[in-house]
């Protein structure tokens, strides 16, 4: 039996292991070299099956699938690169806070990302320890439309399965690649897990950390990350009093060890988004309040509830409180819930750890103890705070 597709799995096999790649290299410009070397794989399936299908017959079967699940691509099929890189970069210093110091670079079509060192040494060079996100992602074409990376790789592979089975190819050398492939297959995180990437940068050992993090978000591949309000009210059913005080009972009886930092946007139409997030750097909780905060500008959040775990309230040595990230970090003494609206009403309940198993207690900070001020949080809260200050003073 022939093997006409042997080397379109190799090339897709390939393409799947530099985002593989990708995910775990701690490196940010092995990151974007990653990527580059994705779409130059990814880009030559077509080249390789083009190669092998050449009977009239192949030609029929190749031009039928192309346009059943690659139409409207042509970026795939044009012998030149014609796709932009663009790359987003944003400093945080502690507390949330973006710096005004940014750096956005795109790339001319078909060119890489890895030119712009540069301007990232520009970017890194003026602190010992440097918290930031990059946010990578590709267009079609200059001003385009931005590729999907669950798009390219779902559509490409059932394209080449369709080949296969429509030629009556299935040659033992394809279940060793499609063994190998499968795995890869299988990590169907959301596209911004990808492609948004939170670091640490030494300046003193020019070296990079990378965050390893997790999210649980009230969204599924190809679904709305926004919610009727009434079904997260139904979870809490058991809670009485307002939003707040639901938010802040709901993990009330959780072991500690599995209560995660959280973020909650309310929309004007009361639909919601929740967001539990892990990670071992605290660049990702200053990327999340980040994103939140833009959301505020945007006019899309009505308000937001903020969950943190502090190990400690007293602060290090950058001026700020430690926040526990993961389940693996030291113990947490505090337990603190803030809210913030359009109106900037705020609210803000702290809770000994020791003490949640204690209704008496919980109720009593519930109703005599909190604060109608931010205070433990406002470090974290500030981004957020402040963006709801702009769209209040800008009406």
């Amino acid at each position: 039996m022939s093997e006409k597709l042997y080397y379109a799995y190799v090339r897709f096999l390939r393409a799947l292991r530099e985002l593989d790649h990708f995910c775990k290299e701690e490196d940010f410009y092995k990151n974007m070299a990653s990527l580059e070397h994705f779409i130059w794989e990814y880009r030559r399936i077509i080249v390789a099956v083009k190669e092998q299908f050449t009977s009239e017959k192949d030609r029929k079967i190749y031009e039928q699938n192309r346009n059943r699940y690659l139409a409207g691509w042509p970026w795939i099929f044009e012998w030149n690169d014609g796709t932009v890189r663009e790359a987003e970069c944003i400093r945080y210093r502690p507390g949330g806070h973006p710096f005004t110091k940014s750096l956005r670079f795109t790339s001319q079509p078909g060119k890489s990302l890895l030119g712009e060192k540069e301007g990232m040494a520009a970017f890194l060079d003026d602190g010992d320890e440097i918290f930031f996100s990059a946010r990578f992602s590709f267009r079609e074409e200059p001003g385009g439309r931005f590729l999907t990376l669950h798009d390219c790789i779902e559509k490409m592979w059932k394209f080449i399965q369709a080949l296969e089975k429509e030629s009556n190819e299935g040659a033992d050398s394809y279940r060793r690649l499609k063994w190998e492939i499968l795995p890869l297959l299988l990590h169907r995180w959301p596209d911004e897990m990808i492609f948004s990437v939170d670091y640490a940068y030494s300046g003193r050992m020019k070296t990079f950390k990378r965050a390893k993090c997790s999210q649980l978000r009230t969204e599924s591949y190809g679904k709305s990350r926004w919610y009727a309000l009434e079904e997260w009210e139904s979870v809490c059913r058991k809670a009485e009093g307002s939003l707040f005080e639901k938010f802040a009972v709901m993990n009330m009886d959780s072991d500690i060890k599995d209560i995660l930092p959280a973020i909650m946007v309310i929309r004007e139409d009361g639909r919601f988004c929740f967001d539990l997030f892990t990670s071992d750097l605290q660049t990702t909780l200053y990327r999340k309040l980040d994103e939140t905060a833009e959301w505020v500008r945007k006019g899309e959040a009505r308000e937001v509830y903020c969950r943190f775990l502090y190990e400690d309230m007293e602060e290090n040595g950058a001026g700020i409180p430690e926040v526990k990230l993961s389940r693996d970090e030291g113990p947490a003494k505090r337990l603190v819930f803030a809210r913030v609206d359009r109106e900037l009403e705020e609210t803000e309940a702290v809770f000994d750890v020791s003490r949640l198993k204690d209704k008496d207690y919980v109720k009593h900070i519930l109703t005599e103890g909190r604060e109608n001020r931010i205070r433990a949080a406002r470090v974290f809260m500030e981004p957020i705070c402040a963006a709801f200050f702009e769209m209040c003073y800008q009406k």
